[in-house]
C-alpha cells in the first residue's frame, strides 16, 4: 500500500490509496537517477552511497561508503543461501549483505547502469572500456567471472536484459 519515491534530493513514501504522504526524508545528493528497491522491511538505493530506510519511518537502518554514486539501481537475489544486494558503484560493482549492508564481494564493474540476475548469473555493464559487458557466476555460491566483451559503448548507462540464454545490451 506504500509507493517510495526517490526524486530531486528526497526519498518519500506515499500511501497508495489517499496519496498521503507518510514520510518525506531530505538527502544530501541531487539530481539522482536511481530507483528504490524494496527489500522486506527495507528500502535500498544509491543516494550518493547505497543506503537502506526503514518502510514504514524512512529512518536509515545501514548504509554502505564503498559504493558511491546516485543512478545505477540496486537488485536482490540469493547468493548461497543468503539474501544479497548488488549494485555498481562508481568504479566497481559490489554485493552486499541485506541484512546490514557489509560489503561480501566487489569485482570489475563500475557505472550508472543497473545489473541484473537470472539463473544464477549476474550480468553488469561497466563504463571501463576493458570491462564492457561482464557476466559473473554464482551458482556455486561464490561469485566468479563467467566472461566480458570489452568494448566501450558511447552510452555507458544503458542496463543489460537476460532473456532465456541471451544477453542484450543497447550502447
Amino acid at each position: 500500500g506504500r509507493l517510495i519515491s526517490v526524486g530531486s534530493d528526497r526519498i518519500f513514501a506515499v500511501e497508495v490509496k489517499s496519496g498521503k504522504v507518510l514520510w518525506d526524508k531530505k538527502l544530501d545528493v541531487e539530481s539522482m537517477a536511481t530507483s528504490p528497491l524494496c527489500v522486506d522491511d527495507k528500502v535500498v538505493a544509491l543516494v550518493g552511497k547505497l543506503t537502506a530506510f526503514e518502510v514504514e519511518s524512512g529512518k536509515i537502518i545501514w548504509s554502505n561508503e564503498q559504493i558511491k554514486g546516485k543512478a545505477a539501481s540496486a537488485i536482490a537475489f540469493k547468493l548461497g543461501q543468503k539474501d544479497v544486494i548488488a549494485c555498481n558503484g562508481a568504479k566497481e560493482v559490489f554485493i552486499v549483505d541485506a541484512e546490514n549492508g557489509k560489503t561480501l564481494w566487489k569485482g570489475p564493474g563500475g557505472g550508472s547502469s543497473t545489473p541484473v540476475f537470472s539463473d544464477g548469473y549476474l550480468l553488469v555493464h561497466s563504463k571501463d572500456k576493458n570491462v564492457g559487458l561482464i557476466a559473473y557466476n554464482t551458482n556455486a555460491g561464490n561469485v566468479e567471472e563467467a566472461w566480458r566483451f570489452p568494448k566501450l559503448t558511447r552510452r555507458s548507462d544503458s542496463s543489460p536484459l537476460i532473456l532465456g540464454k541471451y544477453a542484450y545490451l543497447v550502447g
